[in-house]
């Protein structure tokens, strides 16, 4: 790769974060407009939370790609608001896990349609068979990357 021919914004770094960030930003926007005070973060705990609830930090954490202390006090906020509750685990008195309140499960009948309204935005004009290839090279690119 020629360096004087490099351009950053082409660049699949730039472009994979600058979608990441824009996903996030109307996401965020669709939240606030629909009364909802939910981060992207808190979203994606959630997100996993309605599909497997009961899970510790370090799972959560590691499903979303974030090391355990960046994801507390996102946690943190949910619990204060009674979204969500740690409870002690039978197994391991160490560690917690994370469970939905009613509030929390309540809450997956009204967040969901948001976030397909954003998914729905973001593949706006984009084919089903361009939308297959993008997610198999996305998945190519992290399989890459995790393994070095």
């Amino acid at each position: 790769m020629d360096f004087q021919t490099f351009d950053e914004n082409q660049s699949l770094a730039m472009l994979l974060d600058r979608a990441t960030r824009f996903m996030g930003n109307n996401l965020r926007r669709i939240f606030i407009r629909n009364d909802f005070d939910i981060t992207v973060e808190q979203w994606m705990i959630l997100l996993l939370l309605w599909k497997e609830n009961g899970q510790t930090q370090q799972q959560i954490a590691n499903s979303i790609g974030k090391d355990k202390g960046t994801i507390s006090p996102q946690i943190d906020g949910l619990e204060k608001r009674n979204i969500i509750v740690r409870i002690p685990d039978q197994n391991d008195k160490r560690q917690n896990l994370i469970y939905l309140t009613n509030k929390g499960k309540q809450l997956e009948e009204m967040l969901i349609p948001l976030g397909y309204e954003n998914m729905q935005v973001a593949q706006r004009g984009i084919s089903v068979e361009d939308l297959r290839v993008c997610k198999e090279v996305l998945c190519k690119v992290c399989e890459n990357l995790k393994n070095g």
